[in-house]
């Protein structure tokens, strides 16, 4: 297979990978805790049930790309290893295969729940960049939610009952992702109209969908505080105070001066505040 390992890690957009199983681990542990079940996050128990998560992220994003190399050449995303020629578009459909094949054998060994959710989430994958991507949200919903499903997934590795603690954090992350997927959508604008995508931008305009977006991140930042219980100066407070800061500047920067670099910005810094958020979810359940 042609490219390095480090165009193979960048396809996969590992980061995102990791993200998910730190996720998963971090609800292990919560509904542990507010069951009173002992918990050791670095134990094999612990991690288990992560690793088929983390491989079906890594093959979603490569599939994304193997379907999206039209609209990523549309908008010259040369940092994409398809697009650069780095790697060869039918080895990146097979890695994928191989990877949702992996990752599906994996969460059958969890529990039939767990393997019922990475099921549901690979056939959402199979079918994102033909059919929900080119939706007005249909698409935006799908990304925003695999990283809050990850939270279902851990709870349901750990308990057959969905925690409130839980619910909560699934609602925090889907509206945190979906403001986020929204700042990505109005950047893919010109790529999305030569695929034939009818995407939210497209409808409504760039000044209504950053306002959505606004709003979704604004309802996240108000949901996040419910957890602390009036504890103002707990590690949780702290980290999610960062995460707030981070989200609202990104509004903020987007409002003001709306722009490529903007879009770029406020894509990086948002993925950042959700990687804090996933530390704030931690302390909870230490």
């Amino acid at each position: 297979m042609k490219g390095s390992a480090v165009d193979w890690l960048r396809l996969a957009r590992i980061e995102h990978a990791f993200m998910v199983a730190i996720a998963i681990v971090i609800s292990e542990a919560l509904t542990a805790k507010y069951m009173g079940i002992f918990f050791y996050p670095f134990s094999l128990a612990a991690i288990f049930p992560a690793l088929g998560p983390f491989f079906i992220t890594a093959a979603a994003f490569m599939l994304n790309d193997y379907f999206g190399y039209e609209t990523d050449l549309a908008n010259r995303r040369l940092d994409r290893p398809i697009v650069a020629k780095k790697i060869v578009r039918g080895d990146a459909l097979r890695a994928s295969v191989f990877l949702f094949a992996l990752g599906l054998l994996l969460a059958l060994f969890v529990n039939i729940y767990c393997f019922a959710i990475a099921l549901l989430f690979t056939f959402l994958s199979a079918t994102y960049d033909n059919y929900l991507k080119k939706k007005p949200l249909l698409g935006n919903a799908y990304i925003a939610g695999s990283m809050a499903v990850s939270f279902i997934y851990g709870n349901f590795a750990v308990s057959g009952e969905l925690q409130g603690i839980i619910a909560l954090f699934v609602a925090i992350s889907f509206l945190a992702g979906m403001g986020r997927e929204l700042i990505i959508t109005l950047r893919d604008v010109r790529g999305d109209r030569k695929i034939g995508a009818r995407t939210l931008p497209m409808i409504i305009g760039g000044k209504a969908t950053l306002i959505l977006s606004s709003a979704f991140f604004g309802l996240s930042i108000l949901l996040s505080w419910l957890p602390i219980n009036g504890n103002y100066f707990s590690p949780y407070a702290a980290l999610i105070a960062m995460n707030n800061l981070l989200l609202a500047y990104c509004i903020y920067r987007l409002m003001d001066r709306p722009s490529e670099k903007s879009f770029k910005a406020a894509r990086d810094l948002s993925l950042l505040a959700l990687l804090i958020g996933l530390l704030a979810f931690a302390t909870l359940a230490i």
